[in-house]
């Protein structure tokens, strides 16, 4: 955890350096979700930093109380609970849309699979020859 005005500055010195520049991407969680840092403010209580003792600033770049903060950001929590909420509706939708249609690799694979049985039936044929030949040259032997 980074002192509050140590990650403030840091924060307020990128953006103005880059200010043209700036990729969300690229700047902390914190400022991607629908409620971005506020500077010097907690962001639960909404009320300032007295001194550096009374909150932390966490690496996302939101900042709470010491008394305020419940073991998780609740921004950031919510921000990758709707990522991973929208990502998996994506996947799923692309499952269900693709399930009719054969790509090529499907058709490689079934073609792979059907070789891989044949090859598999061969060796079950070329063992029950062999135990068979082994079992009538014991009965010869018994003559």
């Amino acid at each position: 955890m980074m002192p509050f005005d140590v990650y403030a500055n840091y924060v307020r010195k990128a953006v103005e350096e880059y200010s043209e520049e700036v990729d969300l991407r690229r700047l902390p969680t914190g400022y991607s979700t629908s409620y971005p840092p506020k500077q010097g403010l907690c962001d639960r209580c909404k009320l300032p930093f007295i001194n550096e003792d009374s909150g932390v600033t966490f690496i996302c770049g939101h900042g709470y109380h010491t008394g305020c903060y419940n073991r998780k950001c609740t921004y950031c929590e919510e921000y990758y609970k709707r990522g991973i909420f929208e990502n998996v509706n994506s996947f799923l939708k692309r499952i269900e849309k693709g399930a009719n249609t054969l790509t090529q690799e499907d058709l490689d694979d079934e073609r792979n699979d059907i070789e891989e049985e044949q090859e598999q039936t061969e060796e079950i044929e070329m063992q029950d020859i062999s135990n068979r030949l082994e079992v009538e040259i014991n009965q010869i032997e018994n003559w």
